[in-house]
């Protein structure tokens, strides 16, 4: 298995078992007030760009830029939640209720009946569509992973990637987490990517609890810098901010320490996570903490 080198190639990778704010004192705070909080209505939870004109000359976070630790599916996905009525957190209710092992075409006629019924708006459609194909290309390429650990002789692990592989096609979040920490005791150099591979699969059941579990497991045993943004991230996804802001702090400590944290990489990403941090911040009233990461950013 592949250690996470960069955010995309790992979340995809691992695929296989898948972000301005305000200020209370002056009046151009109350300014930027407005600004902030037009970028909190509308859900913008991954990239937050600054304007550069004649009273600001503050740098541009391109949005193409800003979206290296952020999965095209991802990125997708949070653009659907923005425009549904539904609460994230219950998305997972949903998923229990589509047959994901009888394939594409059979899930399609669900979601299709579910909107003609009027159980859902066209964008909850969209929406479902996306997280069903999704798990699906997933699915399909853990098959492939089985076939290659088999093939190189490594029984054990296929044999617990055939168990996420069932457990993510009915659905049951529970018994993926079960399986991991049932098995991890058995191969302790192995234990990240199979802890990984858990964590991708109730991160597409929308399965918070679980997945949190899981990501503190994770973040005991590689406290890294990426890893805490997307624990971070999967929770301001399903709107729990408190969990969200505790761990972008982590994330954003562990980037500014890097040795080469003068490199445009990583000041991209301390850019996006302080933005994140803001929107977050505002949403939760902590106005002074989201006013400062909104000059740093």
């Amino acid at each position: 298995m592949h250690e996470m080198i960069n955010s995309y190639h790992f979340w995809k990778m691992v695929t296989i078992i898948t972000p301005i704010v305000a200020a209370l004192i002056t009046g151009f705070a109350g300014y930027n007030m407005y600004r902030i909080k037009s970028k909190l209505d509308s859900q913008n939870q991954i990239e937050f760009v600054k304007s550069q004109d004649a009273h600001n000359s503050t740098i541009s976070v391109n949005q193409n830029e800003t979206r290296s630790l952020i999965s095209d599916v991802d990125f997708k996905i949070n653009r659907l939640l923005e425009n549904t009525a539904i609460d994230p957190r219950g998305i997972e209710k949903y998923i229990r209720e589509i047959p994901l092992k009888k394939g594409q075409s059979e899930i399609e006629v669900v979601i299709n009946r579910w909107y003609n019924e009027k159980k859902i708006t066209p964008n909850e459609k969209e929406l479902l569509f996306v997280l069903t194909s999704s798990i699906n290309e997933q699915t399909q390429a853990l098959t492939e992973e089985i076939k290659d650990l088999k093939k190189h002789g490594k029984s054990e692990f296929a044999e617990f990637l055939q168990n996420i592989q069932s457990y993510i096609t009915n659905g049951d979040a529970k018994k993926i987490t079960d399986e991991y920490f049932k098995s991890k005791e058995k191969w302790v150099q192995q234990n990240v990517s199979m802890l990984k591979e858990s964590i991708q699969a109730t991160m597409n059941l929308f399965a918070f609890a679980e997945s949190k579990e899981l990501f503190n497991e994770l973040v005991s045993l590689q406290p890294t810098a990426e890893n805490y943004f997307h624990f971070a991230y999967f929770s301001a996804k399903l709107n729990y901010f408190d969990e969200a802001i505790i761990n972008y702090k982590s994330s954003l400590n562990l980037f500014q320490q890097k040795d080469d944290k003068n490199s445009n990489e990583i000041i991209r990403n301390i850019a996006l996570i302080q933005n994140n941090l803001a929107i977050l911040q505002v949403s939760v009233n902590q106005y002074k903490g989201a006013f400062l990461n909104y000059n740093e950013a």
